[in-house]
């Protein structure tokens, strides 16, 4: 077996020498690299326009590049695997009102099961299964459209964990969440198994929950490593359009007062 093969056995997500362009003029995304293995907490970070939000439509294939390629699970995301390479993906939108069409929680949270063949019994009884492990089992017959902001995307995550997916991956999960749901979702995504990749300006979510980062800037990773390290690293947020994540300009704070 070639080295290259045992990389990509070992890679749940696995990026080669990826550029994107939407117009085919200007680059979005510049030779992306990134390896990605099972079980790993990914923060994705970067200022606006950096194309965070563009790298992860290219993962679940609602874009595709014309340089370079992308392996989920030893597949590569082309229009020919899409359908088994989404089973092994979850895709919780920035928007949940993007995501959430039908007309209760139960019936969202099942339209996945049915899509792919599943009876109808075992449908209920997986989606209901899904709701209480997340803890929203009491939202069950609830209308989408009479659901709180952090109740919708609870229930947005419900609707791809339902599928029991390899990795999960969040663009924005916290945009216009209270504090209280914010801290909902934070014990949700901690609790969760599996890969996820979490692409967020909420650098406190991303340093309490991801073990590694992905710093994007001027359409190419200019760092990745361990989250701690990089996100107490002053000069490398700020040259790179980022401040420190609050909880750390708080305790800097502190320490002169002190």
């Amino acid at each position: 077996m070639k080295a290259e093969e045992c990389v990509m056995e070992s890679s749940m997500l696995k990026i080669i020498d990826l550029s994107f362009s939407y117009d085919g003029k200007r680059e979005v995304l510049s030779g992306i690299n990134l390896d990605i293995k099972a079980g790993e907490c990914i923060g994705l970070i970067g200022a606006n326009g950096v194309g965070k939000s563009t790298l992860l439509k290219l993962i679940v294939g609602l874009e595709f590049a014309k340089k370079g390629k992308i392996i989920v699970n030893n597949m590569e995301v082309n229009s020919k695997n899409l359908r088994e390479v989404r089973k092994n993906i979850g895709y919780v939108f920035q928007d949940s009102d993007a995501q959430l069409f039908m007309p209760t929680v139960h019936e969202d949270v099942k339209f996945a099961l049915l899509n792919y063949g599943y009876g109808k019994d075992e449908a209920d009884q997986i989606a209901y299964e899904t709701l209480k492990k997340i803890g929203i089992e009491n939202l069950k017959d609830q209308s989408i459209y009479h659901l709180s902001g952090g109740q919708k995307k609870l229930v947005s995550i419900a609707t791809v964990l339902v599928l029991n997916p390899d990795m999960i991956i969040f663009d924005e999960p916290t945009v216009c969440l209270d504090p209280k749901n914010r801290r909902k979702f934070m014990e949700v995504l901690r609790s969760l198994g599996g890969t996820k990749i979490v692409a967020s300006h909420d650098l406190d979510l991303i340093y309490d929950t991801c073990d590694r980062s992905v710093l994007i800037a001027d359409q190419r990773i200019v760092k990745e490593g361990i989250t701690q390290k990089i996100l107490t690293d002053r000069e490398l947020l700020e040259n790179n359009g980022l401040e420190l994540p609050l909880s750390m300009i708080s305790r800097n704070k502190m320490s002169v007062i002190m």
